[in-house]
């Protein structure tokens, strides 16, 4: 699922590199990803699952906690912008739950040949730590119930650039193992934490050529004023010397969950 609301410019970077593991027809780009889109679906039959999004966790009603989709985001505020159909997640901008990927919905899908569900979005790992029972109610728990064995999610509100090369890096770990069991997700994301809160100017700029071909598709299909702020990011991250990315804030926020 990539960048449903069209404003997530790296996370295109992230799906442009890591479909190519996979089989390019299956993902559903922007405004094609929809919760129609995956009602029509049968994710039973895929044995990975990559939501590259905005999330979002509900505290007050863990079970409205969202991965946000093509169509949720309306132009008019609703007469009751407090109910429980609707969400705000930024200032000026309401969302409809009935066309998002809640936690209520995620409880009732199938995913048992689904090995691994990887929620590359904001707030995706929170859980109700208010919660007084033995409970673990949260996005991952969903998916979990509904059948994957892993799931990889997150703990604050991350950064679109470094996310992106996380998981870039996380895919090509995993596909380095050759396999994917238990424990196998928790070491591919702890090694590619690692690659990227060691990562230096040199290693960037190595990094960026390989993926080179992917960065000008990208690019190609960016409005004038996206593809901008695209470049400008990577100057901006190369002024961060010498390991633009060892502020924990960047590589720590991602955590692997697992049965």
């Amino acid at each position: 699922m990539q960048n449903p609301t069209g404003d997530l410019n790296y996370t295109d970077l992230e799906v442009q590199v890591i479909q190519s593991h996979f089989n390019p027809a299956n993902v559903l780009k922007k405004t094609a990803a929809t919760l129609t889109a995956i009602d029509n679906s049968d994710l039973n039959t895929y044995h990975c699952a990559h939501f590259s999004c905005h999330g979002y966790f509900n505290l007050a009603n863990p079970g409205k906690s969202a991965l946000i989709l093509a169509d949720a985001p309306i132009a008019d505020t609703p007469t009751k912008p407090d109910s429980e159909r609707y969400l705000n997640v930024r200032a000026g901008e309401t969302n409809d739950l009935d066309k998002c990927l809640t936690l209520d919905k995620i409880f009732t899908l199938k995913l048992d040949k689904c090995r691994l569900v990887t929620l590359s979005a904001c707030e995706t790992g929170l859980i109700d730590f208010g919660n007084t029972s033995d409970e673990y109610i949260g996005l991952p728990s969903g998916f979990l119930l509904a059948g994957s064995p892993s799931v990889v999610s997150s703990l604050w509100k991350v950064n679109d650039l470094s996310t992106s090369f996380l998981m870039i890096k996380l895919y090509e770990n995993l596909f380095k193992l050759g396999r994917l069991e238990a424990g196998d997700v928790a070491i591919a994301l702890k090694e590619a934490q690692n690659w990227l809160r060691n990562l230096t100017i040199e290693g960037l700029d190595i990094f960026l050529e390989e993926h080179k071909t992917q960065i000008e598709k990208v690019l190609a299909q960016l409005r004038v004023g996206q593809r901008i702020i695209f470049q400008e990011s990577l100057k901006l991250i190369k002024q961060r010397q010498p390991l633009p990315f060892a502020n924990p804030y960047y590589w720590a926020g991602f955590t692997a969950s697992g049965l």
